[in-house]
């Protein structure tokens, strides 16, 4: 438990009282302050009180008669225990001193601290910081994680180091969180030298482990992350495993919130959306086929170089306008999807083929592996996401002077199937990945229209799958969809291998 302390306040005539510290407090003579000093030579609001993690803050908020500390006027200073600090000519001496707490009221300290940090935090990185940074303080670990399932795959959402020569910060045994994913059960413990299955685990001894804490973060009894903590010393006062647990869950309950509002927020823009294309994108597309039409015959009857470039330029936007309001009617108007068993290496064989004239065309390989299995998807929408994800990976390279390769990949999961795009086009700034599925957020497109992310993670979604973007500036993008089995669709002769399985497809091949 991080460490409190409380203020010992003694006035001229040796009168004691103590106040604890547990938010920024105003010291002065006026009745609104948080602790009144009654005395004619103490300012209306005299002294500032701030906790900063195991740091205190005096600040001097322009007092008459002043704050001294070692016969120094103070404006602001870190304040360390067992200073003293006098105000107004010895009206008062101040002094930080360890406040004894018991254990039932530091818990509850606890729970309340925990309620204060996350009750008024909707954005849902902020919270996972802010919730991490208070679990690390809480348990006095060294190096902390949240993992949130994602594309059926725990991923790091949040992450901190406190000591500064810790090797190995991103390294953590994917075996124990897995466990405690799965199975619900958590990981306590305080000090490892008591634990002879964990004491000589190659990651530990590495990483000079004294203990950890691995937490499943629960809500309603279904399992949607984890909580990781560790350190490389021995906490002196631990905390209560029941209190931590409790507080972890309050920690999820947010977490989940954060995530319901999200997502409550992606769909009243889509509604907005579906409105807006209900309105006036049937009578838009019809005046653009008109004027498409007539700018197609005059073009057959108008032979000047000048006035065809011009027709030309009219063709184009046409195409393009049209193009954008399909996609604002395909968003709107999605219907249920119609899950079907498909052979996933015949469809990811004959997906790839189509796609292989226009990478060819840019100069771009483009090749799929992966061994026999089984999708449960509706395949019509499936083609439409990843006709989408392979458009913006051929237009992310063409955008480059390098080589360009497209990598798909497939690999059955016991309760599904997950599909990898990679490319090693120009990448996406860590800016603009949270705002990556946002309808018409476009980054960095001339053309783009800002629907086709959404549209994908629409049809995903709908799948009752799920999406993850892994991208750096400069360096490509990954894009993993995981697609989750109907065990009611899975049919015997799709369960084993076949002669097309690890087969690899490529540019290179003639099929």
């Amino acid at each position: 438990m991080v460490k409190r302390y409380a203020i010992r306040i003694q006035d001229r005539n040796g009168f004691e009282r103590r106040v604890s510290v547990g938010n920024s407090i105003v010291l002065g003579r006026h009745g609104q302050c948080d602790v009144v000093l009654p005395d004619e030579m103490v300012s209306r609001m005299h002294l500032k009180v701030e906790p900063k993690g195991s740091q205190y803050w005096a600040e001097d908020l322009g007092s008459s008669h002043g704050t001294f500390k070692d016969g120094e006027r103070i404006k602001r200073i870190q304040w360390e225990p067992g200073a003293v600090l006098v105000i107004a000519d010895g009206a008062y001496r101040l002094m930080l001193v360890p406040e004894k707490i018991l254990p039932s009221e530091s818990n509850v300290h606890a729970i309340l601290s925990t309620a204060r940090h996350i009750a008024s935090e909707f954005d849902l990185e902020h919270l996972l910081q802010r919730s991490l940074d208070h679990l690390l303080r809480l348990s006095c670990q060294d190096r902390g994680f949240i993992l949130i399932e994602a594309g059926g795959k725990l991923e790091p959402a949040a992450r901190r180091v406190l000591v500064q020569d810790h090797s190995g910060e991103s390294y953590i045994s994917t075996s124990a969180i897995e466990h405690v994913f799965e199975t619900g059960e958590p990981i306590w413990v305080s000090d490892i030298e008591n634990t002879e299955e964990l004491r000589h685990q190659k990651s530990v001894r590495e990483l000079r482990l004294k203990s950890i804490y691995c937490l499943p973060m629960s809500v309603k009894s279904k399992n949607i992350g984890v909580v990781y903590l560790d350190s490389r010393h021995l906490c002196p006062d631990p905390i209560d495993r029941n209190v931590f647990e409790a507080i972890v869950e309050l920690c999820t309950v947010a977490i989940e919130r954060a995530r319901a509002q999200e997502e409550r927020q992606r769909n009243r823009l889509l509604a907005t959306v579906g409105s807006v294309a209900a309105d006036i994108v049937h009578d838009f597309k019809n005046a653009l086929f008109l004027i498409g039409g007539h700018a197609e015959i005059l073009s057959h009857i108008c032979h000047e170089s000048e006035a065809q470039h011009h027709l030309e330029q009219i063709q184009a936007s046409v195409e393009r306008l049209t193009a954008m309001s399909s996609e604002i009617l395909g968003l709107a108007s999605m219907k249920a999807v119609r899950i079907t068993s498909v052979n996933f290496v015949s469809f990811m064989k004959a997906e790839i083929a189509k796609w292989r004239p226009k990478a060819k065309k840019e100069g771009i390989k483009i090749s799929g592996k992966g061994p026999a299995c089984v999708a449960c998807i509706d395949a019509s929408k499936i083609v439409i996401a990843l006709d989408n994800l392979v458009a913006n990976a051929i237009e992310s390279i063409a955008e480059t002077d390098r080589e360009g390769e497209i990598k798909l990949s497939w690999e059955p999961k016991a309760k599904g199937v997950t599909v990898k795009v990679c490319d090693n086009g120009k990448g996406i700034p860590k800016k603009a990945i949270k705002k990556i599925f946002e309808p018409f957020f476009s980054y960095d497109k001339e053309n783009g229209t800002g629907l086709g992310l959404p549209t994908v993670k629409n049809i995903i979604e709908m799948h009752d799958g799920a999406i993850s973007i892994e991208s750096q500036a400069g360096q490509g993008t990954e894009v993993t969809i995981f697609l989750p089995h109907t065990k009611d669709l899975m049919p015997a002769a799709f369960s084993h291998a076949s002669d097309d399985q690890d087969e690899e497809y490529s540019l290179a091949d003639d099929e």
